[in-house]
C-alpha cells in the first residue's frame, strides 16, 4: 500500500521517472530500517535536506546556471529562419517550377517562435540565482526586446508568406514578381541587420 500511495504521489507532483521510483524506494528503506534504527526516518530527512542545500550552494555559488549564450542563439536563429523566409517568397514569385512549399515554412516559423519563447523564458530563470546577474541583465534585456520586435515581426513575415503561396496558386506567371522578390530580399536584409545586436 505504501509503494502505491507514494507512486501516486510522486506521479501527481509532476516528478520525472527517476524520482517516481525514488520515492517508494525510500519510503520502503525507512519501514524497512525503521525496526533497527529508531532514527532512520529523521537522519534520512536530515540527509536530503543537507544534500539539498549543498547542491543549490554549489548551483548559486560556485557553477551558476547561465542560459543567456544559448537565449542569444536562439533569437539569431529565429532571426536567420524570418529572413530565409522571405527570400523564399521571393524565389516563390519568379520561380518557374512549383514553388516551395511556404505554408509549411511558416507553420516553422511560427514553432521556432515558440522554442525561442521557451529558451528566453528559462535564461531569465537561470538568472535569478546566477551572482553574476548584475552584469548580465543588460545583454539579458537585449535579448527579451530582440525577441519581442521578431515575434511582431514573425506574424507579418508569415503573412507575407501565405500570400505569396496563394499568388502563386491563383497564377503561374507573376508579371511584377521579379521587382516583389527584389523589396522581399531587402526586407530579408533588414531583418536580419537592422535589431540591435
Amino acid at each position: 500500500i505504501v509503494v502505491f500511495i507514494t507512486l501516486i504521489i510522486g506521479t501527481r507532483m509532476g516528478l520525472g521517472i527517476a524520482a517516481i521510483n525514488q520515492v517508494p524506494m525510500s519510503a520502503l528503506l525507512i519501514l524497512a530500517a525503521k525496526a533497527y534504527v529508531p532514527t532512520y526516518a529523521l537522519d534520512r530527512i536530515v540527509n536530503t535536506i543537507l544534500g539539498t542545500a549543498i547542491a543549490v550552494l554549489v548551483n548559486t555559488l560556485i557553477w551558476p546556471p547561465n542560459q543567456l549564450p544559448a537565449a542569444q542563439r536562439a533569437v539569431e536563429k529565429l532571426r536567420a529562419k524570418g529572413a530565409d523566409l522571405l527570400r523564399l517568397a521571393g524565389r516563390a514569385l519568379t520561380a518557374e517550377n512549383p514553388p516551395p512549399d511556404l505554408i509549411s515554412e511558416s507553420r516553422r516559423l511560427d514553432q521556432l517562435v515558440g522554442q525561442t519563447i521557451t529558451t528566453v523564458t528559462n535564461a531569465a530563470e537561470s538568472l535569478k540565482l546566477n551572482p553574476a546577474a548584475g552584469r548580465l541583465t543588460p545583454q539579458m534585456t537585449d535579448v527579451k526586446d530582440q525577441l519581442a520586435l521578431l515575434e511582431r515581426a514573425s506574424v507579418q513575415v508569415r503573412g507575407i508568406a501565405k500570400s505569396v503561396d496563394e499568388m502563386r496558386t491563383r497564377r503561374k506567371n507573376i508579371p511584377e514578381g521579379a521587382l516583389l522578390k527584389q523589396y522581399l530580399e531587402a526586407a530579408a536584409d533588414l531583418l536580419q541587420k537592422a535589431l540591435p545586436d
